[in-house]
């Protein structure tokens, strides 16, 4: 269901959008489901015998020349889980060549490999930032799994493993983008990892934990799933006032669309809100909120149909599941 008109406009007007900024949503990700959980992503990972690292090398080995990834991802085939790679490699003249290669992650075998006869534009603007990259695909990965490590004698992520990496070539700041997957014994989970490593110098200039969840991961323990498609996680119970849907209420909250793009943050703006919870701003976070008790920090997961619907809007794509983290701070109508 769309939202409210008045709420939308004092939304974007809150988070500074207004006139609105068009949100750089990426075209092939899914906005509309849940990604699987960690757990399940992380299964073909611990099973492959083929890691990204080594599928690179058998790429560099089998064109004959050095190659550099432009994307790469662990992905489903026709006959079990591969490698595919989106590469240049490098030919006469400085001149690349594109080629996309399919590998087995059961044995070091290519599958397919597949010429591209011609460069896109967009592909040749890659190549101008990706050729002068002084920090190499192997280096970056390598930073990132030291990273998920930890800094203490005894790692606190073991067998860290990449499932994707990505080139970003921003001009200014090309950088690595790197998915991560590793058991974190101690806790008995598996963590995600988003790294994004320098690709001017070898430094990694952030690392974020990620889980199925936008936004505040959950570390510990599972949400609870909702007849009406929502999920609901307490990080705190909180001690005060039980609300109710005629409550109103001064509230702190961020909203997330799925790959983690932010929409709204009362925290950075340091503005908590105020309003009645059945006249919250999303009717999922109205359906939500109620049941929480004063002091007590909420992760909701909103499908489209109770977020922006099915259109979406300035702030959100079309069927956009979108997550809320939210704090009760004070109850005004006890």
């Amino acid at each position: 269901m769309p939202l409210p008109s008045a709420a939308l406009s004092s939304l974007l007007l809150v988070a500074g959008l207004c006139p609105p900024i068009q949100k750089k949503w990426d075209p092939l990700f899914d906005y509309t489901h849940l990604q699987p959980a960690n757990e399940t992503l992380w299964e073909p990972l611990g099973q492959a015998q083929v890691q990204l690292e080594q599928a690179l090398e058998l790429a560099e080995q089998t064109e004959g020349a050095p190659i550099r990834p432009l994307a790469c991802e662990l992905k489903a085939g026709e006959s079990g889980m591969i490698w595919d790679l989106q590469l240049f490699v490098e030919g006469e003249n400085a001149q690349p060549k594109r080629v996309n290669l399919q590998i087995s992650t059961a044995e070091p075998k290519v599958l397919q490999r597949t010429p591209l006869l011609s460069l896109a534009e967009s592909e040749k603007q890659a190549w101008a930032v990706l050729a002068k990259a002084q920090t190499p695909a192997a280096v970056a990965i390598q930073l990132c799994k030291d990273r998920s490590a930890g800094e203490k004698v005894e790692a606190m992520i073991r067998e860290p493993r990449v499932r994707k990496l990505e080139f970003v070539p921003e001009p200014q700041a090309p950088i690595w983008k790197c998915e991560l997957l590793g058991n974190d014994w101690k806790n008995d989970l598996i963590r995600r990892y988003s790294f994004h490593v320098n690709a001017a110098k070898p430094v990694v200039k952030q690392k974020l934990m990620l889980d199925r969840f936008a936004g505040e991961p959950l570390r510990a323990s599972k949400p609870t799933e909702l007849e009406n498609g929502m999920y609901l996680f307490d990080f705190t119970i909180g001690d005060g006032a039980e609300v109710t849907a005629e409550s109103k209420v001064k509230v702190h909250y961020r909203l997330f669309l799925l790959d983690n793009i932010k929409l709204h943050d009362t925290w950075e703006t340091k503005r908590p809100e105020t309003f009645v919870i059945s006249g919250a701003p999303l009717k999922g976070m109205s359906a939500g909120m109620v049941g929480m008790k004063v002091g007590g920090k909420r992760k909701l997961a909103i499908p489209y149909e109770l977020a922006f619907g099915e259109a979406g809007n300035e702030l959100a794509p079309p069927r956009a599941m979108v997550v809320c983290d939210v704090a009760i701070e004070a109850l005004l109508n006890p």
